[in-house]
């Protein structure tokens, strides 16, 4: 996927089925990472991690891991 914000714009007019939920943000110096779910923008969700770094407020580097989501583990009953 290309970099920049235009980029972003153009993927949420695409897929306005997209939804985001945060899980868990975490910060130390300039770097911020942000844990979610993301679903419609495939036929499952996906997880991911998006790791920033911060220089003077503005985002200057971005990588990310995504994954399918894995299935919750049954819980056998007795």
């Amino acid at each position: 996927m290309p970099s920049g914000l235009q980029t972003l714009r153009d993927l949420l007019k695409a897929a306005p089925d997209i939804h985001y939920d945060m899980h868990a943000v975490l910060a130390d110096g300039d770097l911020v990472a942000v844990h979610g779910r993301v679903t419609g923008w495939g036929s499952k969700p996906v997880i991911g991690e998006d790791i920033f770094r911060v220089d003077r407020g503005k985002i200057v580097e971005h990588w990310d891991v995504v994954q399918d989501e894995a299935p919750s583990p049954s819980v056998a009953t007795q």
